[in-house]
């Protein structure tokens, strides 16, 4: 954040859109397995939406869209 603001001045827009794709099933998925899916499907969006908001807020908004996981309506086989 603090090297963008640098050099652009402002950031307008945050796209959360980090995901990964485990081919396991749920009940061979294991406890690390489901904190790593977490950490970055999730924690990852809390972090950059925590780190730019206060530079959002001063320059009076911006925008932040969040994707989620979009494999179920992808079509894509499982």
């Amino acid at each position: 954040v603090k090297e963008v603001l640098g050099q652009l001045g402002r950031i307008d827009i945050l796209v959360n859109m980090a995901s990964i794709y485990s081919p396991k099933p749920f009940l061979e998925t294991s406890e690390e397995d489901w904190d790593e899916n977490m950490n970055i499907n999730l924690k990852s969006a809390y972090l950059c939406t925590k780190a730019i908001l206060p530079a959002m807020r001063a320059q009076g908004g911006g925008r932040i869209v969040n994707f989620a996981d979009w494999i179920a309506a992808s079509g894509r086989p499982r």
